[in-house]
């Protein structure tokens, strides 16, 4: 970010690059360059390109360490881990009076409830013969199945079992009761105390299956990535230039020529999220890739400034330099509800 029409530069790139200067066993003299028109985003490929023409002594900036651009020039160590993440529109899950069923699906409860019925019809069959508990009218039987099954959720059951096999089924059952009912509690308390946000995209495995389309940041490798690597058609992909893009994109969404949802390095994302939070990263993380600085092929600068990183991370100071930057300030690390 440059200050004015000034040679001063500001942003999370250059604060590293400057405190990795200063580590430095030399003085280094340098200048920043700005390239390109400051609107749109350049082609990192062909500013890198610049560097083995001579136009440039190196490269400052969000420059993502591939195998194609390793064969043009040397990079440092990387100051940040940036894999790609998957970003969409969330919406908070109201709370409502029948919050207490939405730890288990449908389906769960259905097969908890026979398999409590199951186990009740187990047990009489196996001690119905030798304990008066399960003996009597048909209709006092019925009752009996049914209440000792629902009984054993909460360990309350009155009726003796007396068989070796009966106590080795009711051991066995009371077992999984006690994991069902820690799983709904833990469940439970979690959607009572910590801010639900839902969206129908799920990651990057839901947006391959769909044909919505999907932003990128103009001038990255994204666009080739998703193409090449997971079989993504381009005519789905929308380039964009800025956060503001970014945001109407998913504001208007598939339905008023928006996206769905966006594909970008987690560090542009964890900056765009930090103000607004009717959006979220979603799904996991899935590449492993990393910022570095650029330098000529076989410069010595480029195994300098990489100890210079290292130590940067080991006293603490690359950490406090993004915090500074990159932390989220209005929302949570994983998103929040617009307040």
């Amino acid at each position: 970010m440059r200050v004015g029409g000034s040679d001063i530069f500001h942003g999370y790139c250059i604060d590293v690059f400057n405190a990795a200067v200063e580590l430095l066993p030399y003085a280094l003299p340098y200048k920043f360059v700005p390239y390109g028109d400051g609107h749109s985003n350049p082609v990192k490929t062909d500013l890198l390109y610049m560097i083995t023409t001579g136009a440039f002594d190196a490269v400052v900036g969000d420059i993502t360490i591939t195998t194609n651009r390793t064969k043009m020039v040397d990079f440092t160590q990387p100051y940040i881990e940036s894999g790609l993440v998957v970003v969409a529109p969330v919406q908070k899950l109201n709370s409502s009076a029948w919050a207490f069923l939405r730890p288990f699906t449908p389906m769960m409860w259905c097969v908890t409830g026979l398999f409590f019925l199951a186990v009740g019809v187990v047990v009489w069959i196996l001690e119905r013969r030798t304990n008066d508990d399960f003996r009597g009218h048909p209709r006092r039987q019925l009752v009996t199945v049914a209440w000792f099954s629902f009984s054993t959720l909460f360990f309350s059951h009155r009726e003796n079992v007396n068989s070796t096999l009966g106590r080795l089924v009711l051991i066995i059952w009371l077992f999984v009761v006690l994991v069902l009912t820690s799983s709904y509690t833990a469940s439970l308390t979690s959607i009572l105390t910590v801010e639900q946000l839902s969206s129908p995209i799920k990651g990057i495995e839901s947006l391959m299956a769909s044909n919505d389309p999907i932003g990128y940041q103009h001038g990255t490798f994204i666009d080739t990535y998703l193409t090449e690597e997971f079989n993504i058609q381009r005519s789905r992909l929308v380039s964009l230039n800025s956060e503001e893009e970014y945001e109407k994109a998913l504001k208007d969404g598939p339905q008023k020529g928006g996206v769905a949802a966006i594909v970008d390095m987690r560090a542009y994302m964890e900056l765009f999220l930090s103000t607004r939070c009717d959006f979220s990263i979603v799904g996991q993380e899935f590449t492993k890739m990393g910022w570095g600085f650029a330098f000529p092929r076989d410069s010595p600068l480029a195994i300098d400034m990489s100890t210079a990183i290292l130590k940067l991370s080991e006293n603490g100071e690359l950490q406090k330099i993004h915090d500074k930057w990159l932390a989220r300030k209005a929302c949570s690390s994983e998103g929040a509800s617009k307040k």
